[in-house]
């Protein structure tokens, strides 16, 4: 009998996947940055501080919770069935975004922001759900001294990568592993029942999500209103820092919103857990969505000129739109694509190579006991 996944999960996935668009939307217009613009500016400033980067953090600490207990699942055919799944995205959106924009287009915000994308996360994410028994064995095995130390190294190295700014695969990597070992640390140590040694229910949860976005907020719109006077190179490089990738500040919060929304109980829902499907295709293709805006000249330069009504108006199409596609191509990969690529994963793991490695996978996954 195949496990019902409890809906809160589900409808998390949901919310994120609603919070990492509309961050985008609102760093490729340049929105924060651009001139101050009355309420059109706060919400745009609100907006990029409290979504994508606490979205992404939420996600790594959803999915190091699902690996985390992960035992007895199959490890490498449960990558290969992934791989497969990301490289038929990457069609599509290549073929979309090449096609109507071509090669080395001019335009710096296609080579530099729809063409990189959100694909940042699905390559360490591809690492990780293929190491993730070593790291389990880690969390399982290492005593509470050696931990701490392990988490110390990840958390200096983390501050680093914060302090420079230079988004990259190793960077990547380690906010994952970051997020991965403090998730293993809580489970552990912890049982889960606290998170900065605050409870993990969702009203102490929420309220400490709710207190770093303010104090963020608020620090962003001083350094924005033109009442205050502050330096404009000093006010992008606060903003900057707000929304930078590697952010201390926006990992606790994206784990206060994962402890939060995981107290709260939904019992299985079929359409929650039916749309919650999409989201890795919404992920993955919300970006191509706004290529075809963009072509289009909606969503486009000079947003901050938008009234605030159009601007939510906005907002909201452009997150429908997002999710459209990604229902439709989650409905082609699921009900079309999908069969033939479990039929022939399933061929290759049928070669002595393959089930060697996976019997490897397989017995240091089920040699997780605490030490």
């Amino acid at each position: 009998m195949v496990q019902k996944r409890e809906s809160q999960y589900e409808l998390m996935r949901i919310v994120l996947m609603c919070m990492v668009p509309i961050f985008h939307l609102m760093i490729y217009n340049l929105m924060p940055f651009v001139e101050y613009n009355g309420s059109n500016t706060l919400l745009s400033i609100a907006l990029s501080v409290g979504t994508g980067i606490p979205a992404d953090y939420a996600y790594m600490a959803l999915s190091a919770y699902f690996f985390i207990k992960m035992k007895d699942k199959p490890v490498v055919k449960r990558w290969l069935l992934l791989l497969f799944q990301v490289a038929f995205v990457y069609i599509i959106r290549f073929a979309f975004v090449r096609g109507i924009y071509g090669f080395d287009n001019p335009d710096y915000m296609i080579e530099g922001f729809i063409i990189p994308g959100a694909w940042w996360y699905i390559k360490a994410y591809l690492v990780i759900s293929l190491i993730y028994p070593f790291l389990n064995y880690l969390i399982y095995k290492m005593s509470k001294k050696a931990y701490i130390v392990v988490l110390s190294i990840l958390l200096l190295l983390f501050l680093v990568i914060n302090y420079f700014k230079t988004p990259n695969f190793g960077s990547d990597m380690i906010a994952f592993l970051f997020t991965y070992f403090v998730m293993g640390f809580l489970m552990r140590f912890n049982g889960y029942e606290r998170f900065l040694g605050i409870k993990t229910k969702p009203i102490y949860m929420f309220g400490v999500f709710i207190f770093v976005y303010i104090v963020l907020l608020l620090i962003c719109i001083y350094v924005k209103h033109p009442r205050f006077g502050v330096d404009v190179q000093i006010a992008e490089d606060v903003i900057q820092y707000a929304i930078n990738r590697y952010n201390i500040a926006g990992f606790v919060m994206g784990l206060s919103l994962f402890f939060g929304v995981r107290s709260i109980k939904i019992s299985f829902n079929k359409g929650i857990n039916t749309l919650a499907k999409s989201t890795f295709y919404v992920f993955m293709l919300h970006e191509t969505v706004m290529s075809a805006f963009w072509l289009n000249e909606w969503c486009w330069f000079p947003m901050q000129e938008y009234s605030l009504i159009k601007l939510i108006a906005w907002i909201i199409i452009y997150i429908l739109a997002v999710y459209m596609v990604g229902i439709i191509i989650c409905l082609i990969y699921e009900k079309i694509i999908r069969k033939f690529v479990t039929k022939f994963v399933n061929y290759i793991m049928k070669k002595k190579a393959f089930d060697k490695l996976e019997s490897s996978f397989h017995k240091i996954g089920t040699n997780n006991e605490c030490k």
